[in-house]
């Protein structure tokens, strides 16, 4: 179907998904649902320690990110330094986030929010 073809806007959404469909396979699923296979959300708290992980329900790590949602410091301290309560996060395999603290500060309760998207 060319443009000229078209006498509609659904005829030419119609043409422009059955292309797509051509070149990707006939997933007809992935245009309806999206890309987003699932999304996983939490908080990991660190009390005395520098590392802790969190498990997840399984994922592809060839299709997901883990994100950084920010990092809170949960108790007065005189330090406000970043490094001394923010954290790096990794997915190292299907089903574990592990989170390191720049910097292990005693005492020093902080908590990091995270969330897991893992894409089709």
């Amino acid at each position: 179907m060319t443009p000229k073809d078209w006498n509609t806007q659904d005829e030419a959404i119609a043409a422009a998904k059955a292309e797509i469909l051509a070149a990707i396979g006939d997933t007809d699923a992935r245009l309806e649902l999206g890309m987003v296979k699932s999304v996983q959300r939490g908080v990991i708290t660190f009390h005395s320690t520098k590392n802790e992980t969190v498990k997840i329900s399984p994922v592809d790590i060839t299709k997901s990110v883990v994100l950084h949602g920010g990092a809170m410091l949960q108790i007065a301290n005189t330090n406000r330094e970043s490094d001394c309560w923010d954290a790096q996060l990794q997915l190292v395999d299907t089903t574990t986030i592990n989170a390191t603290k720049n910097y292990n500060a005693n005492g020093l309760v902080s908590s990091v929010s995270w969330q897991v998207i893992e894409f089709y």
